[in-house]
């Protein structure tokens, strides 16, 4: 089965030597002072799009399948669902699902429906403003709640073309024009059960144990990149890792990209995070040990927990804990000696630290709130600003809309700007990359939003 429309719609990904349109910071957005990781004395990270790179061109139709496989094979949906294949061109972060209305959309930076497919159809400007007018979508406030579903990951992506291929597919097997609003919010429920038995258990689901045979076709090595973080190490930085992935998938993802030894590049890394939930809950730690002589059947090593002992972590090479929250990591902060590049009256102030992830709003926006200073990982900075082309998807660029060709819902005279995302962007990071690697080879004195080497968020970029 194929998405039609969407294939005539898509269009072919820019070379390498492309041009790129210039961005310029949100207008509602003050501009932002210098800013360069020596200020830091502590570096986090995030795990998944951030420090692992995901070969998106496989791991998505992968995680697609697998999402449907457990639709149809656990929660008893139409077998027919499995002859549809991954829609490339309708997967995009950024896109907002109505489980009220069944409608996927995209937003203007005021939170205004621009763009909305139900299922695989394209809904004109009269079919949107008669559901949603030219007003902000109701109660939307950037996150998901009981109405809606945020697409802000590159896991979340699949979920986005799976909900559609179900609506398509029950459309167009009963013939009609809309589904029920229970219909729309049970699938996108049962979409939830789906990752949750796919991803919630290291021994079971469909994620894993595929995923672990096939590492090669999803993850990229990351020599060049552990080669910084280990100069950032030497040159004195003290350098975390918060992510809310298992354990023992954490260690099959490092092992891999940054090789078996990769322990020795952090100081603390904390597994199973719950990120937003660490930065404001109470939830205590536990101390993790890596089996030095059991190994599962995946071949990673079996995995022991024992509550923390102390009421600080204790931050050391291979210091391995799991949970927690934000006021025990802030102590330990305080207790640890300053980093070595920073100057004896810096040092007298509370710990400085950067936070590098890829989730706007539980990394980028969490972590400015703490007071930290915050660079947010965006791929689409390398995909989507192309001037030649529109960005090979339905839903066309994550930072503007009606560029390019893209067909959008105008609100007054406003019939191109930005998106949602692109202001949250603005407004939640101090710098943005389209990859980690983008700091390798840059000193630490860099000036990360001013730098020619990838788009900042601080003033205009001439065109590349």
């Amino acid at each position: 089965s194929t998405w039609g429309l969407f294939s005539q719609m898509s269009s072919t990904r820019s070379g390498s030597g492309a041009a790129h349109r210039p961005l310029e910071l949100h207008p509602d957005v003050p501009e932002k002072e210098a800013f360069s990781l020596g200020v830091a004395q502590w570096l986090g990270f995030d795990l998944d799009h951030t420090l692992i790179r995901y070969r998106l061109d496989a791991f998505l139709p992968f995680v697609y399948r697998i999402t449907i496989e457990q639709l149809v094979q656990i929660q008893g949906y139409e077998p027919e669902l499995c002859g549809y294949e991954y829609c490339a061109e309708f997967g995009k972060k950024g896109v907002v699902i109505d489980k009220v209305t069944g409608i996927a959309v995209k937003l203007d930076d005021a939170a205004r429906v621009v763009r909305a497919f139900l299922g695989r159809r394209l809904l004109s400007e009269s079919e949107v403003r008669a559901v949603y007018g030219s007003e902000p979508l109701p109660g939307f406030a950037g996150h998901t709640t009981e109405r809606y579903y945020v697409v802000h990951t590159y896991f979340e992506v699949p979920v986005l073309c799976a909900f559609a291929t179900v609506v398509h597919h029950r459309l167009a097997a009963r013939n009609v024009a809309t589904l029920a609003a229970s219909e729309f919010t049970t699938i996108v429920d049962d979409l939830y059960r789906s990752l949750n038995y796919n991803y919630g258990c290291w021994t079971t689901g469909l994620y894993f144990g595929e995923f672990a045979r096939r590492i090669a076709d999803f993850v990229e090595p990351a020599a060049e990149l552990r080669e910084w973080l280990g100069t950032m190490r030497k040159e004195g930085f003290k350098l975390f890792l918060i992510t809310n992935s298992l354990p023992e998938y954490t260690w099959l993802l490092l092992s891999f990209a940054y090789g078996p030894d990769w322990r020795a590049l952090f100081d603390l890394v904390i597994f199973r995070g719950a990120k937003p939930g660490f930065w404001t809950s109470a939830a205590p730690f536990a101390e993790i040990t890596f089996s030095e002589t059991e190994r599962d059947a995946r071949g990673v090593p079996i995995v022991a927990r024992a509550p923390l002992s102390t009421e600080t972590l204790r931050p050391a090479t291979e210091a391995l804990y799991e949970g927690g929250s934000w006021p025990v990591l802030k102590a330990t902060f305080a207790q640890w000696p300053s980093a070595e590049h920073v100057s004896a009256a810096d040092a007298a102030t509370p710990a400085v630290v950067a936070y590098f992830g890829d989730h706007l709003a539980y990394d980028c926006a969490a972590s400015r709130a703490l007071g930290w200073r915050a660079v947010g990982i965006v791929e689409e900075i390398e995909s989507d600003r192309h001037l030649e082309d529109a960005p090979p998807t339905v839903w066309h660029c994550f930072f503007t809309f009606g560029h390019a060709g893209e067909e959008v819902v105008a609100h007054g005279a406003a019939r191109h700007g930005f998106t949602y995302w692109k202001r949250m962007m603005d407004a939640s990071t101090d710098a943005v990359l389209p990859s980690m690697r983008a700091l390798c080879g840059l000193h630490h004195e860099t000036i990360l939003n001013a730098s020619g080497a990838f788009w900042h968020g601080s003033a205009s970029e001439s065109t590349e």
